[in-house]
């Protein structure tokens, strides 16, 4: 038998093979980490981890007549790697913005930097879409 990650909304031929359960949850927080990471803001999201009744060294070899069992339904959180200020290789001088805004149980706020001019939006209340309450951070930084 193989496990497999799959992430929600996707199908298993679009998920990942993997070695065991361990594997399978590695793969999905890199998936979550990578996501949040091209996005530039943190995301939420559930993934299922299923295991093939025969063993396959591909998704590909899959013919549609597989069966699997979910042994898992999980969920993976991930904020974005903070980029890097690309004026003069300094770090980032974050300058608090006068916005802070309440909402729900928690606020948002921002902050930019005084160097590059990026900013970060933070809210403590944000919902991912399932209904589940994140800590949430984004980025947009200018284009030169």
């Amino acid at each position: 038998m193989r496990t497999v990650f799959v992430p929600h909304d996707s199908t298993l031929y679009e998920g990942e093979l993997c070695k065991d359960y361990e594997d399978a949850n590695r793969a999905a927080q890199q998936w979550a980490q990578d996501l949040a990471n091209d996005k530039q803001e943190s995301v939420g999201c559930y993934y299922s981890i299923v295991t093939l009744d025969r063993d396959v060294n591909s998704l590909k070899e899959l013919d549609g007549n597989e069966s699997c069992d979910e042994i898992a339904q999980c969920y993976a959180e991930a904020n974005p790697v903070e980029p890097p200020c690309d004026r003069h290789g300094r770090q980032h001088d974050w300058v608090d913005n006068d916005d802070v805004l309440g909402h729900g149980g928690g606020v948002t706020f921002s902050q930019t930097c005084s160097t590059c001019g990026c900013t970060k939006v933070f809210d403590n209340w944000h919902d991912n879409g399932y209904g589940d309450i994140i800590d949430w951070i984004s980025y947009t930084c200018a284009e030169d």
